[in-house]
């Protein structure tokens, strides 16, 4: 039942019940007619607040005396402390504002079917529902398994008949026991459990039997399983095994949970979809080096690292000699193809904290975190060395011969900004060159 609804709020709530595609019956009511209905399966009351606060409270007490055994949720016009705390006072089901959507009405009618389920039971039955709502409030926040499985721990724990429950995580070939509430495992048969649940999807929960005399036997719950990119069969699932009372069960395992579950998933995978956009937009497709872009990035967070003037970076630019011909005479494949030999070469000679990156061309840069120009100059000459006494091959026969040339900038010594230290190590590459290519130049030495 819907009280006190406007003709927008009517329509815009219409419109979503009828996306969402439940089986649900709404008769939209003005509160000053409530007494003429009449109450036959009513789950759940949506009241519109429109006459203050003072005017809501009475509306929302009376609902409370009439309606024992009905969730309440409530529409507001604008957030405030007073609303809150009504909400939390009357034990509300939700609290939307006007601006609601199709999602937020999904999650309203999954807590009254929860809140009702829990309502029915209450002699028998002591769950936190409100706890409960706020340990699975917020899917996005899931990124990893270990933080999904602190979630269910949680969880677990707010239910007073749980006797034992287990996660697991199934890397393929064996079980990792992530949680254990009694530590006692001795009776599980893992290879049975792994072969029954294998083609279990994100949310699917049933029994299971853990030895194989078929005398032990789990409740089950799919938490997780890295299948983002469609992958089939088997995929690091995230189970847990739980034994509890029957009839709490059927509060444990609810739809609020599975639906959690499911966005959980949803939003670690459009995370993932996220981070390889970034990557492509950081990384160079011919070398797979970091690219341009990713370089004045991390330039800019070096500066800020040292910008105390207590430490020093360096920054080396790398030219290769000669190159065009390479081009002209092999091809541009064959010129990719020797960039990529060479930024796999150079990652072999430098110290894992640096940075590689193809500037563009036949140019790349490295950034050498808290080192001096005095400590580069001998790590740049020996990798100009490695260069020259590599044999590269062009079409994976024909071996080759390169020289390289190199200029060093030192920060904060030589430059200050970005766009500086690459200006400034660019020069010293173009002095290298013109005094006779396959040197290291910088403004105190070349060799």
């Amino acid at each position: 039942m819907c009280l006190n609804f406007t003709s927008n709020i009517k329509d815009k709530f219409s419109s979503f019940v009828n996306a969402i595609g439940e089986d649900l019956r709404i008769h939209f009511f003005p509160f000053s007619k409530i007494h003429e209905y009449k109450y036959e399966d009513l789950s759940l009351i949506v009241l519109n607040e429109t006459d203050g606060i003072n005017e809501t409270q009475l509306m929302i007490e009376f609902i409370k005396n009439n309606f024992k055994d009905t969730a309440i949720s409530i529409v507001i016009n604008h957030k405030s402390y007073d609303m809150a705390m009504l909400a939390y006072r009357f034990n509300l089901c939700d609290v939307l504002d006007d601006k609601f959507g199709k999602a937020e009405l999904m999650r309203m009618f999954l807590r009254a079917k929860i809140f009702s389920e829990i309502d029915k039971k209450e002699d028998q039955i002591h769950v936190p529902y409100f706890r409960l709502l706020n340990i699975l409030s917020m899917p996005s926040n899931i990124k990893t398994s270990d933080q999904l499985v602190r979630v269910i721990v949680d969880y677990c724990s707010n239910f007073t008949s749980v006797d034992d429950f287990i996660v697991l995580k199934n890397t393929g070939d064996n079980y990792h026991v992530k949680f254990s509430l009694k530590k006692d495992l001795s009776s599980i048969n893992f290879e049975l459990v792994r072969d029954h649940l294998k083609d279990r999807r994100i949310g699917m929960q049933g029994k299971v039997y853990t030895d194989e005399q078929s005398k032990n036997r789990w409740s089950y719950l799919i938490l997780d399983r890295d299948d983002f990119e469609g992958k089939e069969g088997l995929q690091n699932q995230l189970i847990l095994l739980i034994k509890m009372d029957d009839e709490e069960e059927k509060i444990f395992l609810n739809d609020f949970l599975v639906t959690f579950l499911q966005n959980v998933s949803h939003f670690k995978g459009q995370l993932i979809k996220l981070d390889k956009l970034e990557s492509l937009a950081l990384t160079d497709e011919v070398s797979g080096l970091y690219n341009q872009r990713k370089l004045m990035m991390d330039l800019s967070t070096q500066i800020k690292l040292h910008e105390d003037g207590k430490k020093h970076f360096c920054v080396l630019f790398i030219d290769i000699d000669r190159f065009k011909l390479v081009n002209d005479n092999h091809g541009h494949l064959a010129g990719s193809d020797l960039i990529c030999q060479l930024g796999t070469l150079v990652r072999k000679y430098v110290r894992s904290t640096d940075q590689i990156y193809r500037f563009g061309g036949d140019e790349f840069v490295i950034i050498m975190p808290n080192v001096t120009q005095k400590k580069v100059y001998p790590i740049a000459l020996r990798l100009l060395e490695k260069i020259k006494n590599h044999s590269f091959l062009i079409n994976d026969r024909d071996e080759y011969k390169m020289s390289t040339s190199i200029g060093i900038c030192e920060y904060p010594t030589n430059a200050t900004t970005d766009e500086e230290i690459i200006q400034f190590a660019d020069d010293m590459m173009y002095k290298s060159k013109k005094a006779g290519r396959g040197k290291v130049f910088h403004i105190k030495e070349v060799s």
